[in-house]
């Protein structure tokens, strides 16, 4: 997610929530699918819908809410960004037991682990 997120200059919680929002919903509903608090998305939200990502409306359900749902641009992004994920597991599933191994401590050495 995070180097495939990076290619479209995405941060980790950026995409996820844009992949999150592909069922539109409130701010805490989105936060209770990331299994964050709603407080942690406002800036996220901002920054998606200044790239014109998503879009805010007031939710028909409940006039003191908004409604988060994708634009035209924020599903081509979904669609990029699963198209990368798909990429890294198809690898992942043809890679020998010594190549997996070898992966594991790369990452881990990156993420100093």
């Amino acid at each position: 997610m995070d180097s495939v997120g990076g290619e479209l200059g995405l941060t980790r919680t950026q995409a996820i929530l844009l992949g999150t929002a592909t069922e539109p919903g409130s701010i805490r509903e989105l936060a209770q699918r990331m299994g964050c608090d709603p407080s942690n998305l406002t800036g996220v939200v901002q920054r998606l819908r200044e790239r014109d990502l998503i879009a805010v409306e007031p939710d028909p359900d409940d006039l003191r809410a908004k409604r988060i749902s994708l634009t035209p641009a924020g599903v081509d992004t979904v669609k990029h960004l699963d198209q990368g994920t798909a990429r890294l597991l198809t690898a992942l599933s043809t890679a020998t037991p010594t190549q997996l191994t070898t992966f594991e401590k790369l990452l881990r050495r990156v993420l100093g682990q």
